[in-house]
């Protein structure tokens, strides 16, 4: 059976837009699940549905079925037993720490689900719902998403990855729906994980006791939704006098889902999931994918294995994933835009000898926060690393910024200068060299709506390959560099974050530069096309002492056009005599590739 068409909130339009927005606020999530997402397609029912049930999700009451609906499941899921999925994925820290943020927010979002999906389809069967012994009270909870709950993430339901596309085809034909559930799609970001949890869980599937549970947890979510406290105004008749066809639309037994999810225990793995009844699908609680389907090809590591080497650290509400390996001085490494932590990847084996390498990832990128709602701009990103140096216990460090992480790293040595021991620029952001026109472009809201996250990768993929790179860049550096902003999740990050780029915020440094006390040094690939040159000589000229490297055959990307004499500068301002041989990082001689045809 064919996929019935999803819309997003970002795609919607007219009432189906403010449908979908007034439902994600009601449910307080981050995002809303297929069946909502296929919903959309039938507007007339959408509008309708949501008239008719939007008075009840909003109360007290119906958060106390979703809470009775989802303590049922995790005593189910306890008999069910662990599925030991942590353990046989390899993860890593911040793998962990993502993927059991994205069960959580599935154990939070099921069992609503599941209420709400009850009470329409009791409606359409022409049985009375709400209204009949209210089970709690009528008072409105107050709307939006928890403050520590994560984005909805999801890869594609058809990717690319030819083992992704199998293992979700045994998926969907084990659980049934045409629909592929949501929270599959959201743990194939990690997709060692969800291989090791699908093994586990799928011969549980086919069990009585499996069964037994899915049905009790109907049976518990259809007498609960009888019980809202307001009547359910729908029916098939009124569908009919919207002209919507009652089979057509995903309100059927196809659509009805076990919504349980245990949250795990840290170590331990709990059920959860959802499925059609008998064919339910229980995840565990737990980690993520360093083994399986990664990427890579040519760098020193790929993608997936630099973020199984990350970390984590909360600041408040939100968090920073990052590298720290080796031992030494502290050595801060910061990206710009559009990359992420997996940019120093090339240069970390050999620093990480001498030093103790620190590679954030910045507030809005990578595997850090990504939900909205927060400042991206370079001003408090300084603010949030200053934050994060103080959680590590790091007091000061020499601090390398590249693109906008020079910039951060400029706002560091003028307003937190007690954290910059030293400082070296790369190709940086400066004065009013910024934000290029890709950036401007790409950083108006209604990218958000109007391009696809595959059409925003395939800009930026040729942009990087024909504009960033004086050499030819390894096989899948590019890739995993635009890793984290494949999915809408991701993209749409990454339009807030060059939404946030503001010329104004290093002007304003520019008066303080001339008295900058911090040993300085600029380095910078002398054909770079988005920051050229004569902006490395003007920064050298105003910081007092500082000296200017010229990378030559080298373009936005230094550290992998000419990544020996990037070292060799290094080496040479943190005054190392003695140094580490430079294996794999020789010096690279290659033609400038060919600039002719569009970007996009």
């Amino acid at each position: 059976m064919a996929s019935p068409k999803q819309v997003s909130e970002h795609e919607a339009q007219g009432e189906v837009e403010r449908v979908l927005h007034e439902m994600r606020r009601t449910l307080r999530v981050t995002g809303l699940d297929v069946t909502v997402r296929t919903w959309a397609g039938f507007e007339r029912f959408l509008v309708a549905m949501w008239e008719a049930m939007g008075p009840n999700t909003e109360t007290r009451a119906f958060e106390a079925a979703a809470d009775e609906v989802r303590a049922q499941a995790v005593e189910a899921a306890g008999r069910l037993g662990r599925l030991g999925a942590w353990e046989a994925a390899l993860l890593g820290e911040s793998q962990r720490y993502h993927v059991r943020g994205a069960l959580e927010l599935y154990h939070y979002l099921n069992p609503k689900m599941l209420v709400f999906t009850s009470a329409v389809k009791l409606a359409l069967q022409d049985e009375p719902v709400g209204a009949l012994q209210p089970l709690g009270s009528a008072e409105r909870m107050e709307r939006g998403a928890p403050a520590r709950m994560r984005a909805m993430e999801e890869v594609e339901e058809r990717p690319d990855d030819a083992r992704l596309r199998s293992l979700f085809k045994d998926i969907e034909e084990t659980v049934g729906p045409p629909v592929l559930p949501g929270e599959f799609r959201g743990l194939a970001l990690w997709p060692g994980y969800l291989e090791a949890a699908w093994e586990r869980l799928k011969p549980r599937l086919r069990t009585e006791e499996w069964a037994r549970a899915c049905d009790a947890l109907l049976e518990t979510s259809r007498r609960l939704a009888r019980r809202l406290p307001y009547e359910v105004a729908l029916s098939k008749e009124r569908l009919e006098v919207l002209r919507e066809d009652a089979e057509a639309h995903p309100a059927g037994d196809g659509a009805v889902r076990v919504a349980a999810a245990g949250a795990g225990d840290g170590d331990g793995d709990a059920g959860g999931g959802r499925g059609r009844p008998r064919a339910a699908a229980a995840l565990p609680g737990g980690g993520a994918a360093g083994a399986g389907l990664r990427g890579g090809g040519g760098a020193a590591m790929n993608w997936r294995e630099y973020q199984a080497r990350q970390r984590v650290v909360e600041l408040g509400h939100r968090f920073i994933s990052y590298v720290d390996e080796g031992r030494g001085a502290p050595l801060v490494l910061l990206h710009g835009i559009p990359t992420w932590g997996f940019l120093w990847s090339g240069l970390l084996p050999a620093l990480s000898l001498t030093h103790r390498v620190l590679i954030p990832d910045l507030l809005g990128y990578g595997y850090s926060d990504r939900r909205e709602g927060f400042d991206r701009s370079i001003a408090r990103q300084a603010e949030a690393l200053d934050a994060w140096m103080d959680r590590l216990g790091v007091e000061d460090a020499v601090v390398v910024g590249h693109d906008i992480g020079g910039g951060i790293a400029q706002h560091l040595a003028v307003r937190f200068p007690r954290r910059v021991s030293r400082l070296c620029l790369m190709n940086s952001i400066c004065f009013d060299s910024w934000p290029i026109e890709m950036m401007v472009q790409l950083g108006h809201p209604a990218v958000v709506r109007k391009l696809s996250a595959q059409a925003v990768q395939r800009m930026l993929k040729v942009a990087l390959k024909r504009m960033g790179f004086a050499t030819a860049p390894p096989d899948g550096l590019v890739e995993g560099l635009l890793a984290p902003y494949a999915t809408e999740v991701g993209k749409t990050s990454l339009v807030r974050d060059a939404a946030a780029l503001d010329t104004n915020q290093t002007q304003e440094l520019v008066p303080r530069l001339p008295h900058m006390a911090v040993p300085t040094r600029v380095v910078w690939g002398v054909e770079d096309t988005f920051q050229p040159v004569k902006w490395g000589e003007r920064l050298a000229w105003e910081i007092p002492g500082a000296k200017l490297v010229r990378v030559e055959r080298a373009r936005h990307f230094v550290m992998w056009d000419q990544p020996h004499a990037v070292m060799t500068a290094l080496y040479e301002f943190l005054g190392m005599e003695e140094r580490p041989r430079l294996e794999g990082l020789e010096p690279r001689d290659a033609e400038v590739p060919s600039l002719q045809g569009p970007l996009i």
